[in-house]
């Protein structure tokens, strides 16, 4: 026997789940955000980029 706890590997499972759909709704709500950024960072380069010292 393989001596599990099913509702807490249940309740494990619909909270990974919960949280995937939310990551993926986060994405879809702030995609145009992001790309609007990614759009200003090719264009204008990197905030401070000339004084960082990486």
């Amino acid at each position: 026997m393989l001596d599990i706890n099913l509702s807490a590997a249940a309740e494990a499972g619909i909270e990974r789940a919960v949280a995937r759909a939310r990551d993926e709704e986060w994405g879809a709500r702030n995609r145009k955000a992001m790309a609007s950024y990614d759009a200003f960072v090719e264009r204008e380069g990197l905030l401070l980029e000339d004084i960082r010292t990486f």
